[in-house]
């Protein structure tokens, strides 16, 4: 008598344990979904990245019609229209840009602002740019190319103080490439306005003016979040997954050994 009884309290352990083991399973198991999830948006963090890398004209300026303003520009980006320094002006004649100027070399084109000038600025807290080149031509009218006629192009990264290109005009049109390479072009934010400034001086003619046309900016405007904070953003989310993935293998093991002790 004593044996049946034993046998039959005895006998809801099994099924009872089974069930808790099944509810242990059932619990746990999201665990390996937030895994495969939090390493699925890491790799869409970094697949977002490099499609975001391309290079891009950022803003481009065509002249037509004697327009100051962009041509066109990437929807990400704000550029302003083409203003002058109290030294030169803006001569009408359309399809290009044709600037006069009083100074008749380098040094005076820089104390009597003698430049035109433009400014971009990526969309505030969402892009930043990273910069690659600024192309433009550039050419005279009516100058006497025996005296001195030239061009510099600045920036507002160094508050205009050093030259990222110059040289001097020819009977041909120059074509101006800039290289924007350099780490202090690259992580531009909205926090100030990237100015560029282009100077002419022109020497003795009959009314010399400087031509330019054609000016672009190229690069790359790219989302904050998966630009450089692209690895420290995927390092926490494998950190994140890990120590869940750890987690669930603790708390399964704590939960054996309660079904243990039943």
């Amino acid at each position: 008598m004593v044996s049946r009884l034993r046998e039959f309290t005895q006998r809801p352990h099994a099924p009872f344990r089974q069930r808790k083991e099944y509810k242990m399973k059932s619990v746990f198991a999201p665990s390996y979904s937030t895994l495969i999830g939090s390493l699925s948006l890491a790799a869409l963090s970094l697949a977002f990245s490099a499609e975001q890398s391309h290079a891009v004209v950022l803003v481009n300026y065509q002249f037509d019609g004697a327009s100051l303003a962009p041509t066109s520009s990437d929807p990400n980006v704000s550029a302003t229209n083409i203003n002058f320094g109290s030294g030169a002006s803006q001569v009408p004649i359309a399809g290009v840009l044709p600037v006069n100027v009083a100074a008749n070399d380098a040094d005076t084109a820089l104390t009597t602002n003698s430049f035109f000038q433009f400014a971009v600025t990526p969309t505030p807290g969402i892009f930043r740019l990273n910069l690659e080149t600024l192309t433009l031509t550039a050419g005279v009218i009516n100058a006497n190319l025996s005296s001195s006629n030239g061009y510099f192009v600045r920036s507002s990264i160094d508050s205009f103080n050093a030259n990222l290109a110059s040289g001097f005009f020819t009977s041909e049109v120059n074509n101006i490439s800039v290289d924007l390479s350099d780490s202090s072009f690259q992580g531009i934010d909205s926090s100030s306005p990237l100015t560029f400034r282009v100077y002419s001086y022109l020497g003795s003619g009959s009314n010399p003016v400087a031509s330019y046309d054609d000016l672009t900016l190229n690069g790359t405007a790219t989302p904050v979040p998966f630009e450089s904070d692209t690895l420290p953003v995927v390092g926490a989310t494998l950190f994140m997954a890990g120590g869940l993935w750890w987690k669930q293998k603790r708390n399964q093991g704590k939960v054996a050994q309660l079904l243990e002790k039943q």
